[in-house]
């Protein structure tokens, strides 16, 4: 009877030993993983940082514009919904835009 429950005694033993090595590597593996995490934060908060996106748009030509660069029209219900109507056909007719949208997925250029 006794050397059943020391039996007993040494399994459970094993056993919490056994459970607190794969508690260990659990804990390693999720530090691993929370570092490898923290490198790719950083990587991608530098591919999107402002001064990255402005230099890559620079060197595609594009520049920010400044704050004489914008103008405001007014508009009434009609032009509001010739727009509407103009937008939904994904074509631009103005004169004052050069370019004009056949495709709401292609590149368009404006020039002015």
């Amino acid at each position: 009877m006794i050397g059943i429950l020391l039996a007993g005694i040494v399994a459970v033993n094993i056993w919490t030993l056994s459970m607190s090595a794969a508690s260990g590597k659990a804990a390693q593996s999720t530090a691993e993983l929370g570092r490898e995490n923290s490198v790719m934060r950083t990587q991608l908060a530098e591919r999107l940082s402002n001064t990255r996106v402005q230099a890559e748009a620079a060197s595609l030509g594009m520049v920010a514009p400044g704050a004489e660069d914008f103008n405001y029209r007014e508009a009434d219900a009609a032009a509001i919904a010739e727009a509407a109507r103009r937008l939904s056909a994904a074509t631009v007719t103005d004169p004052a835009v050069a370019g004009t949208i056949t495709d709401p997925t292609s590149t368009v250029t404006v020039s002015g």
